[in-house]
């Protein structure tokens, strides 16, 4: 939620806010609409569809969406969509003559490279942690029995007297490279999938970059 200050209009406040308010992602995305199907099923796509047209306040979205939807079901998929980093909504407090309280309007606007960024991450948390076992099995060697019932280190595989603790038979030493052959072969394909969510995201690219960047 952001609260507008500034004696300037509802629009330009958000792209000040958000610069990549107008960017070129849309529902089309096949990462998103995935990420927004996943949160808030077709009506998040819906509205997210909606919104991509132009800033709309609370009652303007509850009147066009009300032949799909309610205005409690309305808030619930808006607010999905916010903890999803799809969307966010401005509160603004206008006064009326003669009213003590202002009355608080909220306007929603799309935050759809926020919404990347955060599958990005998610892409390259999985990235990692395919480096990390490839690491992990180039770093030792390992054991199984005939049956292949376990596969231990040899430091598990000695502890045990090399034997099988589920057949009892004795253990050899097990052939790596086809398990890292294969999780190579995974973390390309992964670092390929990071690398086309980056082409499509300015956010990404300039995080991505800033990431790079070696510290001082």
């Amino acid at each position: 939620m952001v609260r507008r200050k500034e004696k300037i209009g509802l629009i330009e406040y958000v792209e000040k806010r958000h610069p990549h308010h107008n960017c070129n992602l849309t529902t089309k995305d096949r990462d998103l609409e995935e990420h927004i199907m996943k949160v808030a099923g077709t009506k998040g796509i819906m509205m997210t569809e909606m919104l991509h047209q132009k800033i709309l306040n609370e009652d303007e979205i509850v009147s066009k969406i009300s032949s799909f939807m309610d205005k409690k079901e309305t808030h619930k998929v808006l607010y999905k969509m916010r903890d999803a980093k799809i969307a966010n909504y401005l509160e603004e407090h206008i006064r009326i003559p003669g009213k003590n309280n202002p009355w608080v309007q909220y306007s929603w606007y799309l935050t759809l490279d926020e919404a990347i960024f955060e599958i990005y991450k998610k892409e390259k948390s999985i990235l990692g942690d395919i480096h990390s076992t490839i690491e992990y099995h180039e770093m030792n060697e390992f054991y199984t029995c005939p049956g292949k019932c376990v596969k231990v280190t040899f430091d598990k595989a000695y502890s045990m007297g090399f034997q099988c603790p589920a057949c009892e038979k004795p253990m050899i030493h097990a052939d790596n490279s086809k398990s890292i052959k294969m999780l190579k072969e995974a973390e390309s394909v992964q670092k390929n999938r990071c690398n086309d969510i980056i082409k499509r995201c300015d956010i990404c690219k300039a995080r991505a970059s800033a990431e790079m960047k070696p510290s001082k």
